[in-house]
């Protein structure tokens, strides 16, 4: 819950007084949530009648959610890869390169630090026809794609970002087409 609550109060209203201000103590959380209602209930009047006895209050969240910029599409190439397939064969690419980095921008509107982690692609891929494993690093920064065969895991992609979105993709084996 987003604010302390009331406990039972008395509010004492001056002849001709139809309304009064109370204050409810909210938390900052820091958590991004949609606005949160909350209900003060009135009763007991004396000498005087309550003609609504319940008011709605809404906290409205002071919180920003975290900005990070367009997510990019970066393209490697199995050409790079010793035996990897030529632009003559199959669908045609601008590059060679089996490993390439940028940034993504990261930021928060409220100053609030940020981590940013990897998750595993959805979808199956396979690699030499076996299926590839994805796992996320213990601290989410490093997201490696493996097969295994023989009982040996062998690597066959791995993508690495920190904190402030700079990332680097690495192609080691070839994807199945």
């Amino acid at each position: 819950s987003d604010y302390t609550g009331i406990t039972t109060s008395t509010l004492t209203f001056a002849p001709g007084e139809t309304s009064k201000t109370i204050t409810v103590n909210i938390t900052n959380d820091k958590l991004v949530e949609n606005s949160e209602t909350f209900n003060v209930n009135l009763s007991s009047a004396t000498n005087a009648t309550i003609s609504d006895n319940q008011g709605i209050g809404t906290i409205v969240d002071n919180d920003h959610a975290p900005t990070i910029s367009a997510a990019r599409t970066e393209s490697v190439s199995e050409e790079g890869l010793a035996g990897g397939l030529k632009d003559t064969a199959g669908t045609s690419d601008t590059t060679n390169e089996v490993v390439k980095t940028g940034q993504f921008t990261v930021g928060d509107a409220d100053g609030d630090s940020l981590s940013v982690t990897l998750s595993a692609p959805s979808g199956t891929y396979t690699s030499g026809g076996l299926p590839v494993s994805w796992v996320v690093s213990a601290d989410g920064h490093t997201l490696t794609g493996s097969v295994t065969a023989n009982s040996v895991t062998t690597p066959v992609a791995t993508v690495a970002i920190d904190n402030t979105g700079k990332y680097t993709t690495t192609l080691l084996k070839p994807f199945d087409h």
